[in-house]
């Protein structure tokens, strides 16, 4: 069985090596706070380039996230212009809009553009408007931060967004011989159920991959690769610096910050029932919602047997439904809902939102 080497010698993650992995064209990686995931996707970026002419899309999840970026002190190129002496900046142009370029720093103190851009800068968000472009010149796209924040809003439709974007980017390149768009989503262990795990069928892996404490699971079938890092001696190392013997090993940032793992996988209401003491209510988005024989609980599973009402996913149904059983949020809130999966928990969230 293949295993791709995650770390360098020194600790910090082996982005170049793992984007390099053939066959394997959505790659997903999380975890390993401060390790290098941006960093090395990005100096992988544009040395590809430079040697072959081949760009990069630099992709985020809202035009608000994009314009953060470009703003000169959070330009992710940031750290790799001191560390390179490269002068790769974010700017906006006429024909190719928001892009990275090297530039120059006239003698006013502004940017000047001094080429054809390296990179192009999009939001998911906006996908809709890249219809009609040709992005023939790109072979990989760095998806940063692909997990929204608890903070964050969500997106509707946002795994058919990725796909759309994917689909046209990559076209057909595929039917004339070349390799498909390589695609890197980065991020931090934000959201065990994020829409990209849901729309994929992947949460299931991930929790199976953490239960049995595996970091990297290849499928040269379906051609992704998920891959953890919250095993990053980088980041066991932070623990001996001043913020986190200030805020504690025990402490809930410290926890986030260091060992940068799912939150979600402790959930005591996320555990296998015996059907056979439950009665099927209704089944709505996949889920069979399941009241027990005798008590006042509840069980969400991916089974359905027996006679139940069915919902539909449209939008009256979906007001039907919630109509007619908001007892179980108030059954959820008091820890009297159980669910087969995590994906599950938050399939049944997502309804009450």
């Amino acid at each position: 069985m293949h295993i791709i080497n995650r770390y360098l010698e020194n600790g910090y993650i082996d982005m170049a090596g793992i984007i390099a992995e053939p066959d394997l064209p959505f790659m997903f990686l999380w975890g390993g706070r401060g390790t290098g995931k941006t960093y090395g996707a990005l100096k992988y970026a544009e040395e590809h380039y430079k040697k072959t002419g081949e760009r990069f899309i630099y992709l985020r999840r809202t035009d608000k996230q994009l314009d953060e970026c470009m703003r000169a002190d959070n330009n992710p190129f940031k750290q790799l212009n001191v560390d390179m002496n490269w002068s790769i900046y974010p700017a906006k142009h006429k024909d190719y809009g928001r892009a990275y370029y090297k530039c120059n720093v006239n003698e006013s103190g502004k940017l000047e553009i001094d080429s054809e851009p390296h990179g192009y800068m999009l939001s998911l968000s906006t996908v809709g408007n890249i219809r009609g472009l040709s992005y023939s010149d790109v072979s990989l796209i760095i998806y940063d931060e692909f997990m929204r924040m608890a903070t964050e809003r969500t997106m509707k439709n946002e795994g058919f967004a990725f796909a759309d974007l994917y689909e046209s980017v990559n076209r057909n390149r595929e039917f004339s011989g070349k390799d498909p768009l390589k695609v890197v989503c980065l991020s931090n262990a934000n959201d065990l159920a994020n829409e990209l795990f849901i729309y994929y069928s992947l949460v299931d892996r991930v929790e199976f991959m953490i239960k049995k404490n595996k970091m990297q699971y290849l499928d040269y079938g379906r051609g992704f690769a998920l891959l953890r890092f919250d095993d990053s001696e980088i980041s066991k190392k932070k623990k001996n610096t001043a913020l986190y013997k200030f805020t504690g090993e025990e402490s809930h940032y410290t926890k986030f910050a260091v060992e940068n793992s799912f939150k979600e996988t402790d959930i005591p209401t996320i555990k296998s029932m015996n059907i056979t003491e439950y009665s099927p209510m209704a089944q709505i988005n996949g889920i069979c919602i399941y009241r027990h024989k005798s008590n006042d609980t509840y069980y969400c599973t991916y089974h359905a047997s027996g006679n139940y009402d069915k919902y539909d996913t449209s939008e009256i149904d979906l007001k039907r439904f919630v109509r007619k059983y908001i007892f179980l949020w108030d059954a959820h809130l008091n820890e009297n809902v159980f669910f087969e999966t995590y994906e599950i928990y938050r399939i049944f969230e997502k309804l009450f939102e």
